[in-house]
């Protein structure tokens, strides 16, 4: 459908010469439904941050059972940390896009209970990695169980978040206010 700058509606192609069911079969029918508007830049980074949690949910699940899997010591130290970073640096920057996208606008509230339960389950990943890096870096042997845990702990608490995210973009304003100009003559309010 052809799009006409500077305007909130979609201009339908001409019907076909003798399809005219009544009306001007030459003007172009406008249509009164509203084009889907360019979203703003907090929608837009809530949206982001919410496709990044549920990456992130995969990358720190998998990455619990590759570790628990692998069982290979001398890389162990390593693949702790950078797992570890992972799931400490991601459910922040998810819950900071899906703030920025509600605090935009007031009517915006994204899902609470996402948040709470995000946070809770981010209190016990980020203690469970910490511990797991700890015995690598003295040697000592990790449990398979702590380390899937882990990755369950650190996949229940970005995928809420991610959900919140995604909910507070949806709600987020989709345009910057429109301004429009009346003119008035010598006090006398109008319009032409």
């Amino acid at each position: 459908m052809p799009y006409e700058p500077g305007t909130d509606f979609v201009i339908l192609p001409q019907a076909p010469i003798g399809a005219c069911i009544g009306g001007d079969c030459g003007a172009p029918v406008r249509s009164s439904v509203p084009l889907l508007q360019p979203r703003s830049t907090a929608a837009r980074a809530a949206y982001g941050g919410a496709i990044f949690g549920v990456v992130s949910a995969g990358l720190v699940l998998g990455g619990a059972i590759g570790i628990a899997a692998a069982d290979h010591r001398e890389s162990e130290r390593v693949t702790r940390t950078l797992w570890l970073g992972t799931m400490a640096l991601s459910p922040p920057i998810v819950a900071l896009t899906a703030y920025l996208a509600r605090r935009q606008r007031s009517g915006v509230k994204g899902v609470k209970s996402g948040r709470r339960l995000g946070w809770i389950a981010y209190s016990a990943a980020v203690p469970n990695g910490v511990l797991q890096v700890y015995n690598a870096f003295h040697d000592e042997s990790v449990p398979v169980g702590l380390t899937v845990s882990g990755g369950i702990f650190g996949a229940l608490c970005l995928l809420p978040l991610a959900l919140d995210a995604l909910v507070s973009s949806h709600g987020a304003p989709t345009t910057t206010p429109r301004v429009r100009l009346e003119p008035r003559f010598s006090g006398v309010g109008g319009r032409f």
